[in-house]
Order: C-alpha cells, then sequence, then structure tokens
C-alpha cells in the first residue's frame, strides 16, 4: 500500500470517528461527557488536519505511548442507540479507538517500509490517546460506582 493511499484511508478514519462523537454527543444525557466527545471529535478534525500535513511532508514526530488497557476486559460494544446510556457510549467510544490503534499497529507489523511506519506510529498514538481519555472518564464516572 502507498502511503497517499495509507494517508487518504486515514483521513477517512479520522472523518468517520468525528462524525461517531458528534452523534454520541447529542445521546449523551451527560453535560461532562457531552463536553468531552465533543473535544474527542475536535481532535478528530486536528488528527485529519495533522494526517493532511503528514501528506504533504510537514510532520515528523512520533510519541510513545502506553497503552492502559482497561477497556480491554470490557464488553465490546459496536454502537449506541439513543436509548445507550453513559456506560454503553464510552464502551463503544472505547472500542472504536482499540480497533483503530490495532489497526495501525497490524498494518505497520506488514509494512517494511520506514517512512511508512513512522505514520503508522504516529497514528496509532493518536488512537491510544484517545482510548487512555475515555478509559480515564470511565474510570471516574462508572468504577466510581462501585
Amino acid at each position: 500500500m502507498e502511503i497517499d493511499e495509507l494517508l487518504k484511508l486515514a483521513i477517512k478514519s479520522e472523518e468517520e470517528s468525528y462524525e461517531f462523537y458528534m452523534e454520541a454527543m447529542k445521546i449523551s444525557n451527560f453535560s461532562n461527557v457531552r463536553d468531552t466527545l465533543k473535544e474527542l471529535a475536535e481532535e478528530e478534525l486536528r488528527h485529519k488536519s495533522i494526517i493532511e500535513s503528514l501528506m504533504r511532508g510537514k510532520i515528523d514526530v512520533v510519541e510513545n505511548l502506553k497503552d492502559l488497557k482497561l477497556s480491554d476486559h470490557l464488553p465490546k460494544k459496536e454502537t449506541i442507540r439513543e436509548d445507550s446510556d453513559l456506560q454503553e457510549v464510552l464502551q463503544v467510544a472505547m472500542s472504536r479507538e482499540r480497533n483503530e490503534y490495532e489497526f495501525y499497529i497490524n498494518l505497520k507489523n506488514s509494512i517494511k517500509n520506514k517512512d511508512v511506519e513512522k505514520v503508522l506510529d504516529f497514528l496509532a498514538n493518536q488512537e491510544l490517546q484517545h482510548k487512555a481519555k475515555l478509559e480515564n472518564m470511565y474510570d471516574e464516572l462508572v468504577y466510581k460506582e462501585f
């Protein structure tokens, strides 16, 4: 896969994630969750802009993060509904971010081009940042009830 194809795929993914967070924001009854979902949606647009800069050869940054793996032990949820509660919305969001992270890591492992690997590391770490943010929110808002 050529790097331009990969970056176009990444842009599409960021646009879809933006749309997901905007829809999830409409469903949530919790203002703090809506605020975080809006923030995540805006970050997806920033990621899209960063990827577009990568396409122009403007960025060469890779930040290594550690996966908290909190959500890895939760049931995988794939969709939200109008009656989805806070826990379901966060589970779907964490699952989406985990899937995107794994997609970029698996793709990286199948490609032997150092430039492409750098881009995939960058994109994987962006998704890992979102996953960590959602896991922290889940920990604060859902686990605190126990």
